[in-house]
């Protein structure tokens, strides 16, 4: 495989770019103090700065250039299975999902009234018509439940339940989809390599977040880095995930993994 990946110029530019991108932001930063007592805090955002886009530049010039449906494929290739397809859908309806929690809370824009009943006195008679029940009138309602980031407990855990970091796993989760529904090995670096930095920048913002105090051990034991394995274990409850969750939001993320499926051409909507 190595062999492989180096004898291509898109898989290795690739390949560079993200050893580079994921080796320079856990040294970098691992050593932060030290180089901005060195450098000082503007140069040492600069080389951060200058080191990250040589990374990603080298990563676009990769796929761009010499990877874009093009490239060594994948022997043997297992994406036109049925396995595979359907765990392509899960992952990337599992990521958009997540990526969705990000956004404010949006619900039904349609909605019902509170039952009124237009003789309050005649409700409880038996000879009441039907006219004097009680009756509830549909209403329209914005898109965006703006009363929920007013209302909501800003110490709920939310998808802190199923990873101490869900944007970044959302993403790479999204992405690893990708690269098990393509034969190309350029398109597969490109987006395999963020469920990686995921594993490893995640583990790494922990170690520094807890010697810095912004995490407790006690916050470590009770979450977990690994998508889901809190909750599998018993740390977290699934009924409060399933209370905190963004429903309708998780909902257009698994839509918009229906409609990349369609695309594929797996799904027939």
């Amino acid at each position: 495989m190595l062999k492989q990946v180096l004898s291509h110029a898109g898989t290795k530019w690739i390949a560079i770019g993200w050893t580079a991108f994921i080796a320079e932001n856990v040294i970098v930063s691992e050593n932060r103090e030290t180089l901005v007592g060195a450098l000082g805090e503007d140069r040492y955002r600069m080389a951060y700065g200058v080191l990250s886009t040589a990374a990603c530049s080298s990563i676009a010039y990769g796929y761009l250039v010499h990877g874009h449906r093009k490239g060594p494929s994948v022997v043997p290739y297992l994406g036109g299975s049925a396995a595979v397809k359907l765990t392509v859908v899960g992952l990337q309806a599992l990521g958009l999902a997540g990526l969705m929690q990000t956004l404010p809370k949006l619900q039904i824009p349609i909605g019902l009234d509170a039952p009124s009943s237009t003789s309050g006195a005649n409700t409880n008679n038996s000879l009441s018509t039907s006219a004097d029940l009680p009756t509830k009138k549909f209403k329209m309602l914005c898109p965006v439940d703006f009363a929920h980031a007013r209302n909501s407990d800003p110490n709920q855990l939310e998808l802190k339940r199923i990873t101490r970091h869900p944007q970044l796993f959302s993403f790479a989760l999204f992405t690893l989809g990708t690269a098990l529904s393509t034969p190309f090995l350029t398109t597969r670096l490109l987006t395999g390599f963020p469920i990686v930095f995921a594993v490893i920048g995640g583990a790494h913002q922990d170690a520094r977040f807890l010697r810095s105090g912004a995490f407790t051990q006690e916050y470590l034991n009770e979450t977990s880095l690994i998508p889901f394995w809190a909750l599998m274990t018993g740390k977290q409850k699934w009924s409060d995930l399933c209370n905190e969750v963004k429903w309708v939001n998780a909902s257009v993320g698994l839509l918009g993994a229906l409609l990349l499926a369609r695309r594929r051409g797996v799904l027939k909507l």
